[in-house]
């Protein structure tokens, strides 16, 4: 089950790096994975509501699986990271 992304632009970063992010072209349909190579060269923009990629496009609908959204959660707050 994917969930929608939004996030501060580096703990969407880190996600990124260890987990997987997906982009849907509308609400039903189900997330295409990024590869590691775009997630490498984009950046998240916009609390990560977007990613930017390489060559300048904008995506929107980012997801990303529950169960990796939580584990990676997890690991940041057992890094010191504060979501309140």
């Amino acid at each position: 089950m994917y969930m929608p992304c939004s996030l501060p632009a580096c703990c969407a970063d880190y996600l990124a790096s260890a987990r997987l992010i997906g982009v849907a072209a509308t609400p039903h349909d189900r997330p295409k994975e990024l590869t590691a190579f775009e997630l490498l060269e984009g950046k998240f923009e916009r609390g990560a509501r977007i990613f930017r990629t390489r060559d300048g496009r904008e995506l929107e609908g980012l997801a990303v699986e529950r169960r990796d959204m939580l584990a990676g959660i997890a690991v940041l707050r057992a890094a010191g990271i504060r979501f309140d």
